[in-house]
């Protein structure tokens, strides 16, 4: 006869297993809409045409569906923690459950066996389902590909079910218990989301998004979303996978779970009274929850209200009281809060240490200027140069990690003074006052990158000139340009390019790696001029998106490469795509070797009427313009600016309409697109 304490004992696990039964039935079902009955209506729809032919099945069809089926599955083993040990949460139930003659350790360990099966048996059917449908499809999905796919989609539920078992060690209530979930999952991303953004107000210098140009473009709030578990199981679909993150995220599913059996085997039965099993906890949780709608409610009222030292501590003051009231609340479950004495202490050492903090370290990081022997590029930009610039997106190696840096000791450091120039400029600190962009980016040594975003002060008419002249030297083209820093041509799957009036797509892979070679063997033959890099302000004369199988790229493309004009002149005539057939008004300009390099600089710092009188413009009339577009039109442009033309496409004037005053200060750069011809 097996004893009642035998190691697996039936009728416990029964009991867990019937508990969720229906529950698991409910994911079964969803798993099953989300991946195989959405892969077989895709098929359907394809009537006939291959993978190839469809133009929007990834390179795994699995991937298509994975992130929502991940989100339900995530939700699931939430939803499994909470239910599985809710009999913790009542007095009945757990002095029960601790009175049979089974040791805890084996309680919790029937609680997570039977949470394993539940996760385990749905997805197994699920990928049975999805192999044997496999020939049935109009595409292929491979078996490694599926076994691949399970086996993520049980990393991820896993851990998703150990975090939220081990938050329920510290609760008496499955409300309470959801909330610490996502606390725990969630208020790290939020509290440092709300900790940056407030940063951003009270300082210039801060890179607060997730578009920064750069391989290093997660920017500060990556460090902390990236690093999110449920944003992360989702980016390793989009991305691909980093297996030593996993590792990292296994390893500490384990710990956790190891802590909730110490945690569940000291835990005492009085204890079902209370919200919470230890007061630190609860005191802790208010105070970061505290100051995290304090951050919160003190941005929304800042951004309401015109800025003020005194308004701003106000702001901050009142978004603490009220997110604490709100807090303890939601703890107590009662509007009729009574203030503890602990937790009021809890907060006001929590809170004078997070603004001792937040002061010391906001200073440093704006004012850091990274020493020049550990950088090894810069990228810079403003507000009136940004075109030349481009993304660049992470998941990918198939571009080159110069593009966008610059090297050379004498530009990294004038970009250092810029850079310290911009730290000790006066800020602007009124909502009616637009400050000047200046964006900085180093690429350091050892592989990181320092981003730093200035917007809050007005640039000296000097530093404009330094920054047009590092920006716009010639020797400098080859960084800018997108379709040179392609390592991999062969990865790419298509290309647009976008001029004024036109499009180029290119999205036959092998004829995609042909233009993308073509183009850099060309540009490998250009002479260096300012005309590569030189980009109006509002856009540019070949604008081209690169798409990859998990990446895209933007940025600045060569309109003088002759790869890339007998691709525009295949699909329409030259003057069209560059917006010349239409244009408003054209001026003309023959530049000797040594006005160029004055011209280009004042084409970037000029007003357009100063350029025309300080270089002598001549308008392009009717005649002689026909004349110009057919030269034009056969490819008769020339990047050596020995005569350059300037014009303003069709509808750019609309713009600034009922702005004279603003359209009269515009650089030239801003209004008129600048072409070489010959």
């Amino acid at each position: 006869m097996k004893s009642a304490t035998s190691l697996l004992n039936k009728t416990l696990l029964r009991h867990f297993m019937g508990s969720v039964f229906w529950l698991t039935i409910l994911y079964l079902i969803g798993n099953i809409l989300v991946q195989p009955f959405v892969l077989w209506i895709l098929s359907t729809n394809m009537n006939g045409m291959t993978a190839a032919d469809s133009g929007y099945l990834p390179a795994d069809p699995l991937d298509m569906a994975a992130p929502f089926q991940l989100a339900g599955g995530m939700i699931y083993a939430v939803l499994l923690a909470l239910f599985l040990f809710n009999y913790r949460n009542k007095e009945d139930a757990i002095d029960f459950m601790h009175s049979l003659p089974v040791k805890r350790h084996k309680i919790m360990s029937h609680a997570i066996l039977a949470g394993i099966i539940h996760i385990t048996i749905p997805l197994l059917i699920t990928a049975a389902i999805l192999f044997f449908e496999r020939y049935i499809l109009n595409f292929d999905i491979a078996l490694a590909d599926l076994f691949l796919w399970l086996i993520y989609s049980l990393f991820v539920i896993y851990t998703v079910f150990a975090i939220s078992i081990f938050a329920g060690m510290f609760v008496n209530s499955i409300f309470n218990h959801l909330q610490l979930v996502l606390i725990i999952f969630f208020l790290p991303v939020i509290f440092w989301g709300l900790n940056v953004s407030t940063a951003d107000m009270l300082f210039d210098g801060i890179t607060e998004g997730l578009g920064t140009q750069g391989p290093g473009n997660s920017g500060i709030m990556g460090i902390v979303i990236d690093n999110t578990f449920p944003v992360f199981a989702i980016q390793q679909i989009t991305e691909g996978y980093e297996l030593w993150k996993m590792i990292l995220w296994v390893l500490l599913a384990v710990v956790l779970t190891v802590l909730s059996y110490m945690l569940y085997s000291r835990s005492k039965n009085e204890n079902v009274h209370h919200n919470f099993n230890h007061g630190w906890v609860r005191n802790t949780l208010a105070a970061l929850i505290s100051i995290t709608g304090m951050l919160l409610l003190g941005i929304m009222i800042s951004f309401a209200l015109p800025v003020s030292t005194v308004i701003t501590v106000l702001a901050f003051g009142t978004g603490l009281l009220f997110s604490y009231i709100v807090t303890e609340m939601f703890f107590q479950r009662t509007a009729g809060i009574c203030f503890k004495r602990s937790s009021i202490i809890t907060v006001i050492i929590f809170l004078a240490t997070f603004w001792t903090v937040f002061i010391i370290g906001w200073n440093q990081y704006v004012s850091y200027v990274p020493p020049a022997d550990e950088v090894a590029g810069v990228s810079l930009s403003a507000d009136y140069s940004i075109d030349n610039y481009g993304t660049y997106s992470r998941g990918s190696d198939a571009v080159s990690e110069d593009f966008l840096y610059m090297d050379g000791r004498n530009v990294i450091e004038s970009t250092r003074g810029l850079h310290q120039d911009a730290i000790d400029s006066e800020e602007v600190r009124n909502h009616e006052t637009q400050g000047d962009l200046f964006i900085v980016s180093y690429k350091m040594k050892d592989g990181s990158y320092v981003n730093r975003e200035f917007s809050k002060f007005e640039m000296e008419p000097e530093m404009r000139r330094e920054i047009s002249s590092v920006v716009n030297d010639s020797s400098h083209a080859e960084v800018y340009d997108i379709l040179f820093n392609i390592e991999k041509p062969e990865a790419a799957e298509s290309v647009e390019i976008r001029g004024m009036n036109g499009l180029v797509h290119i999205d036959d892979k092998e004829e995609v790696e042909a233009f993308i070679r073509d183009y850099q063997t060309e540009a490998l033959q250009m002479p260096e001029s300012p005309l590569l890099t030189l980009a109006g302000q509002n856009t540019s004369l070949a604008w081209t998106n690169v798409y990859f199988s998990r990446a895209d790229y933007s940025g600045d493309a060569s309109v003088y490469n002759e790869a890339l004009l007998e691709r525009i002149t295949a699909v329409q005539e030259l003057t069209d795509y560059l917006g010349l057939n239409d244009a408003e008004s054209v001026y003309a300009v023959s530049l000797s070797d040594g006005e160029k390099e004055a011209f280009f600089r004042d084409y970037d710092a000029l007003t357009f009427s100063q350029l025309e009188n300080e270089y002598g413009l001549e308008e392009v009339k009717h005649a002689d313009k026909d004349v110009l577009l057919e030269s034009i039109n056969e490819g008769n442009l020339d990047v050596t600016g020995d005569k350059v033309l300037l014009y303003k496409p069709a509808g750019t004037e609309e713009f600034y309409s009922g702005n004279e005053e603003e359209a009269a200060e515009l650089e030239a750069s801003a209004e008129y697109m600048i072409l070489g011809v010959e």
